[in-house]
């Protein structure tokens, strides 16, 4: 086994590829051949992340997973969610709160609640969810409201009032990273299309289709008299 220690992170490579986390006050030593996490408060947790096959994951490069662990050990990042196939995702909250994912057709909703102030989501997306040819059609709304595009380093270490989000590009899909100024209940929705092409409240196209058939009834009877 080979350890490489980093600050408040341990990344662990030989039979099995990972990554310890301490996310909160304490410390990571190598002893022995053994790594021993000291947690400091009841507020600190330890995680370990297991390195996914790649056949599994978005696969994106190391240096970005790095970047993204080191926010973790911060404490900018809220959440982490998988979305590795349709209705199939697994989430870590690294900070009191909840996360929900449910995919749509060309659409990706992620359901925050939680308490704090300027965080950032990080959601791994499966090009067997959304198929996305070009990264610039992509749209990510928070709350109903379209959001503006930004470097990924930026974003995790944002610290503004207006949210903001960031592509990762990977093998087998995106990251994409969400920044929230503030939390409560948030729902964050990806497009891999243009909104044109879609809306953001549900049910719309069924209320659309029956303003229409309503719409074609009534021109029909006023020919009739």
């Amino acid at each position: 086994m080979n350890v490489e220690l980093d600050n408040n992170s341990a990344y662990i490579t030989g039979a099995i590829n990972g990554t310890i986390i301490l996310a909160g006050e304490g410390g990571i030593e190598l002893s022995n051949g053994s790594v021993k996490v000291r947690v400091e408060n009841s507020k600190g947790c330890v995680l370990f992340l297991a390195e996914p096959e790649i056949n599994n994951s978005v696969c994106v490069h190391r240096h970005c997973e790095r970047v993204i662990t080191k926010h973790i050990v911060k404490g900018k990042i809220f959440a982490r969610v998988l979305v590795n196939d349709t209705n199939s995702s697994d989430g870590m909250v690294f900070i009191n709160g909840s996360i929900n994912c449910l995919t749509f057709k060309h659409r990706v909703r992620v359901e925050v609640n939680g308490s704090g102030e300027g965080k950032s989501v990080v959601i791994d997306i499966s090009n067997r969810v959304l198929r996305i040819n070009d990264t610039n059609r992509l749209k990510v709304f928070v709350d109903g409201k379209e959001i503006n595009i930004g470097n990924y380093t930026d974003v995790l270490n944002e610290t503004g009032i207006m949210p903001k989000y960031a592509i990762i590009n990977g093998s087998n899909g995106i990251i994409v990273i969400v920044y929230l100024p503030h939390f409560s209940i948030h729902t964050i929705d990806i497009y891999a299309e243009s909104y044109e092409n879609h809306s953001t409240i549900p049910g719309f196209e069924a209320v659309f289709v029956v303003l229409s058939i309503i719409v074609a009834v009534i021109l029909k009877r006023k020919k009739n008299y």
